[in-house]
Formats: structure tokens, sequence, C-alpha cells
């Protein structure tokens, strides 16, 4: 059956003439589709037809007369409308899930356990290590083992962290953080294929938590078994790609910090083992000052 807007959208067609009416009556019902079968508020009803806006054109330029365009246009709207409800449940989860995690972050953050467990594995102990006036530790063969405990894991450390870390050690920050630099060069692959397997780690827990509410908002039993097995598959990748993650030896060979500070492998290696025995209070004492190690 022709309706009047079949017969406007006909011809258009023929003329080119009159898209701007047309295009108004379109917009409307495009606008006013999801109140026909949700309960929809105008915010949700726009997003709907900015999504959808940029097809009108081509729908038109496609459709065939055998029935009318509205019934062309609305089943090309309740298909889309579909993979739209799709796409917003999962942006709101998306964004729901950022900001818990980003909460978290921030909490850790605020509250320093992320900044003290890292500093903790390099930190001396106070009381047993003295500091001069300037907070520069005394002993100069300690300052040298945490030196090369620094560029040992310099993947680990951020910028930030180095003028603590220079002071702490009697060290100009700027040259510190060209070591810094020069040490990560060496393993820049290595810190690559990290970062992409930490970017995964992180996408497969963000598809994990969609999939673990998915199953939890499921009506029927076939739901549930499908997402079920989604969130146990994703579960597995996410455990697999920690454990990869947890395996990767990110350090600096003792060779190549020998060739920074300029002091033989051997030098390296024993004082990584003493600054490793005394902060694990293994047998730990202070080093005497111009130690060779």
């Amino acid at each position: 059956m022709k309706t009047p807007l079949t017969g406007a959208v006909v011809a258009y067609k023929k003329t080119g003439q009159g898209w701007h009416e047309l295009s108004k009556n379109i917009y409307l019902l495009v606008y006013k589709f999801p109140r026909l079968w949700t309960s929809w508020d105008e915010d949700r009803c726009s997003e709907f037809f900015l999504s959808f806006h940029s097809r009108i054109p081509r729908l038109v330029e496609i459709f065939e007369p055998t029935y009318s365009f509205e019934t062309y246009l609305f089943n090309s709207l309740r298909w889309f409308m579909k993979t739209f409800t799709e796409n917003m449940t999962n942006l709101e989860h998306y964004e729901t899930w950022c900001i818990e995690e980003s909460q978290e972050t921030m909490q850790s953050f605020v509250s320093g356990e992320e900044q003290e467990d890292e500093w903790e594995s390099l930190s001396p102990k106070e009381s047993a290590l003295e500091l001069d006036e300037a907070g520069v530790l005394k002993n100069d063969t300690f300052r040298r083992r945490i030196l090369f405990a620094v560029l040992l894991k310099a993947g680990d450390f951020s910028d930030h962290d180095i003028p603590r870390i220079a002071k702490l050690i009697g060290l100009d920050e700027d040259w510190l953080l060209r070591q810094t630099h020069e040490a990560r060069s060496k393993i820049e692959t290595k810190l690559r294929l990290r970062e992409e397997l930490r970017e995964k780690r992180n996408e497969y827990w963000y598809q994990l938590n969609r999939a673990r509410k998915r199953l939890a908002d499921a009506c029927d039993s076939g739901q549930r078994d499908k997402w079920r097995r989604r969130a146990d598959l994703l579960e597995g990748r996410h455990r697999k790609t920690c454990r990869s993650i947890r395996k990767m030896n990110i350090t600096l060979s003792h060779k190549n910090i020998g060739k920074i500070t300029n002091v033989p492998p051997g030098t390296v290696s024993s004082g990584l083992h003493f600054l490793r025995r005394y902060i694990n209070g293994g047998k730990g004492h202070l080093p005497p000052n111009h130690a060779a190690s």
C-alpha cells in the first residue's frame, strides 16, 4: 500500500528535490520509534536517533516501493535496536568497570600501598643506616648497590621515582634518569611484550566481569549456559596471561649494569647478592664504606 511518505520518497528519488521536508518526517519517525517498544527516556531516544541518523540517506537510496517505506524503515529500526541495546549495555558496563578500577587505583595511590611495596624492595632499613644532613645515605657501598638494583629493575621504575632515589644515593637526578633510560632501551623488546600482555590481561578481565554480569542477569537456562561458558573461557585466558606476565624476566643483565656504571660484572653480582641478603634480613650487615662491592 502506497503511503504519503512512500510517495514522497519515490518522488525524491526521481527528482532529487524535497529532501528537507522528507528527511524531517523520517527523522521524527526514527526518534519516536523506541517509545513504541521501550520505556527509554528522551536522552536515550536521542542517542538512538543520533546513532541511526547516518543510515537514513542510504535507506532512502536503496528503497524499492514493493511495500511502504514505513514498513521498510521500521524493519531496519528493529534490527538496529538490537545492536544499539547491546552496544549500550557494553558501554555502560565498561564505564562502570572503569570507575571501579580507577577508584581502586586511586585508593591505592592515596594510601601509598603501591609505592610502598615497590620501594620496600629497595629501601634500606632506616634504623640500620644513617643519613647525612642532606638526606643522603652515608655508606658509599650501599649507595652503589642500590644503584645496581635500580638499573636491574629499570623497567619497573617510573621517571617520577628517580628524583627521590637520586637524592637517597647522592647522585644527580638527570644523570640517573639518563642511565635508567639507557637501561630500559636494552630491555625494550621485553618491556613492549610485557605491556602487550598487560593490555591483553586487562581486556580479559573487563570481558570476564561483563560475562559474569550477563550471567547474573540471564533469564533462561540457555543464556546462563552461554555466559557461564564465556566466563569460564575468559577466566582461563586471564589466569594464563597473568601467569605469563609473572614468569617474564624483565631485568637488565649484570654485564650491562657493569658497562653503565663502569664496574666489573662480578662486582655487580656480588653487590646485588649482599643487598638482597640485607633487605631480606639474612645475616645482613652494614657494608663498610669503599668496599669492593
